[in-house]
């Protein structure tokens, strides 16, 4: 149970609920800014009560997280499916929980600006413009500054067409194990910038369960699927887990641009393990399961790097990528070698979002 003097000492005004019935009755009284509900309590369960609740108000203005000790796949995506925002594990890290609370309440506060000052856009500009700013800084609180692992060297590389890009990436250590991943999500703008966040959320989620790649990819697609059909959206993904006390890599590439492994056998690329996700409900991945040895690595990028073209409408490619991560093989040259090589390439005139990562074993 959350300590309530750990969350009033934060700055928040708590009020509790004993079950799920009664929580019903306080959002009545008086709506709260966000909700932190478990799946097991008396008289009504958490599912029934985000049901509940979901029939007033729906999970952009009234953001629900659940904490549980529930390690089910299938319970997991029942309470995504009946309204849930985002799903903390028990036991948590209350650094982690108060990160997801800020996030959710951030994110939130902008749907709701965002669709207010949207139906004002044709006399509001000025203010619609204020609203984009505070997007951009909602994003860009969610995509990691660096990242630090003890026995790997990374570096990553952002760079967004416009203000809000559907490009996300991110890596977190759990249990000897480092899980990284970088997607991409169809389109651009604040849709693809929303889905972006909740992908990264749910994965992220989902990465700190005690899963396998293939479980987790299938349950995202469910989740997915049900949230994007009929909307033209889709995702692109690569989900790496790598294990550096047994010297393996693990990834599935979900209709992501290929996969380039590097080290002193030189460089090799992978095409991707499955469809992208979202788009069909049985869809499966096939995993690729590597040795990782010090001197290996693995480089991962948004299809913005390839798919840039000249002035006879070329495109870069892969070819030209492997090139140039051919000259160096620390991921700091290589990321600056691509970039500066397509950025001659294409005159800087650049058509879609820019995101790498470089991974190299020490």
């Amino acid at each position: 149970m959350i300590r309530l003097f750990a969350l009033s000492g934060a700055g928040y005004n708590v009020i509790t609920a004993k079950d799920g019935s009664e929580s019903i009755e306080l959002v009545k009284e008086a709506v709260p800014d966000l909700i932190i509900m478990d799946l097991q309590m008396p008289k009504m369960s958490g599912f029934d009560a985000i049901e509940e609740i979901r029939k007033q108000y729906n999970s952009a203005n009234l953001p629900i997280i659940v904490l549980s000790s529930e390690r089910s796949k299938k319970e997991w995506t029942k309470a995504l499916k009946v309204g849930a925002n985002d799903f903390v594990p028990k036991p948590y890290d209350k650094t982690e929980l108060f990160a997801r609370i800020n996030t959710n309440l951030k994110v939130a506060d902008l749907t709701n600006r965002l669709g207010i000052k949207t139906q004002e856009l044709f006399s509001k500009n000025e203010l619609l413009e204020k609203e984009m700013k505070l997007a951009v800084k909602v994003q860009n609180t969610i995509l990691p500054l660096s990242f630090q692992c003890q026995g790997l060297e990374i570096e990553s590389f952002y760079r967004p067409l416009h203000s809000l890009s559907g490009d996300f990436f991110d890596a977190f250590e759990e249990k000897q194990k480092l899980t990284l991943m970088i997607g991409d999500v169809t389109g651009q703008g604040i849709s693809a910038a929303l889905i972006m966040f909740a992908a990264k959320s749910t994965l992220h989620s989902f990465g700190k369960a005690d899963k396998s790649p293939t479980e987790i990819i299938s349950l995202v697609n469910q989740l997915f699927y049900e949230m994007l059909k009929e909307s033209g959206f889709s995702l692109s993904l690569v989900f790496i887990v790598i294990n550096t006390e047994i010297n393996e890599l693990l990834f599935i590439s979900a209709g992501h641009n290929p996969v380039v492994l590097f080290g002193r056998s030189g460089l090799r690329s992978i095409e991707s393990t499955g469809p992208r996700l979202g788009l069909n409900l049985d869809a499966t991945w096939a995993i690729e399961k590597r040795s990782f040895v010090p001197g290996d690595g693995i480089f991962l990028f948004t299809d913005g790097l390839i798919e840039a073209t000249d002035g006879q409408e070329n495109k870069f490619s892969i070819d030209r990528l492997l090139v140039e991560l051919a000259k160096d093989i620390k991921p700091k040259k290589q990321i600056s070698n691509a970039f500066n090589a397509v950025k001659h390439f294409c005159n800087d005139n650049f058509s879609d979002d820019i995101t790498m990562l470089s991974i190299r074993r020490n």
